[in-house]
């Protein structure tokens, strides 16, 4: 799953808000039997494979569940359409995301090697180590 930020400014990865995603993912854990298999935080996206259980395929659920929660102590943006204030939108989040079921072990391998490479492509980070938490 990836989640981009909507104008792709950095707003996402500052020290307090990974602080509340991490909060956020655990209140999820407790909730809703998931588990997250990688994931990366960027200042401005976040990718992530999470497994669910065999009789449940609704990642709408945790991705929504992260967007409001995460935009719920939120400051608003200034200068937002019409429509998004309708919407009660704050400017945060696109509303569409990419999803992709893995097929095997070596869709996951790719996947993740992708999600773990990913802040070493954004110049963030010079070694998957320095990056990745197991």
């Amino acid at each position: 799953m990836l989640f981009h930020r909507q104008t792709r400014r950095p707003k996402i990865a500052s020290a307090c808000r990974t602080y509340r995603l991490r909060g956020q993912h655990i209140w999820m854990y407790k909730q809703y039997p998931f588990e997250t298999v990688a994931v990366c935080v960027l200042p401005n996206h976040i990718h992530a494979i999470w497994t669910l259980p065999p009789d449940d395929a609704d990642y709408s659920l945790l991705r929504r569940l992260i967007k409001t929660k995460f935009s719920a102590y939120s400051p608003h943006t200034k200068n937002l359409s019409a429509g998004k204030q309708r919407r009660n939108e704050r400017g945060i989040w696109q509303r569409r995301f990419y999803e992709h079921t893995v097929r095997d072990e070596t869709d996951l391998q790719h996947r993740a090697d992708y999600i773990h490479s990913n802040p070493i492509k954004q110049k963030m980070s010079r070694a998957k180590t320095e990056s990745c938490k197991k």
